[in-house]
C-alpha cells in the first residue's frame, strides 16, 4: 500500500502522461503532508501547490523551517512527545 502511494506520487512529480487523471484531482483539493520541510515531503508539497491544491498543511516538528511566502501553505506543528504527558516536561 505505501509503495503504491509512493509510486503514484512519483508519477505526479515526473508529470508523466499516466498521471494526468491524478493531477486533475489535485486541483482545488486540501492536503496534509508530513515532513514537508525537507526531502520527499518538501517535493510532494511543492508538486501539490504547483498542480493547484487549494491548501497544503505542512506538518513539521519546527514550523519555523517551513518557508511560507505561499498563502496556500500552512505550517502545522507535529507533536512528537508521548500522548498524555505534559508537553512542558
Amino acid at each position: 500500500m505505501i509503495l503504491d502511494i509512493l509510486i503514484w506520487m512519483m508519477s505526479i512529480l515526473q508529470n508523466s502522461p499516466s498521471s494526468q487523471e491524478a493531477v486533475m484531482k489535485i486541483e482545488g483539493s486540501v492536503a496534509l503532508v508530513t515532513g514537508a520541510n525537507r526531502g520527499i515531503g518538501k517535493a510532494i508539497t511543492t508538486a501539490l501547490l504547483d498542480r493547484g491544491a487549494a491548501k497544503v498543511y505542512a506538518a513539521v516538528r519546527d514550523v519555523a523551517t517551513v518557508a511560507t511566502d505561499e498563502p496556500r501553505l500552512v505550517p502545522v506543528r507535529l507533536y512528537t512527545g508521548v500522548f498524555g504527558a505534559d508537553p512542558g516536561d
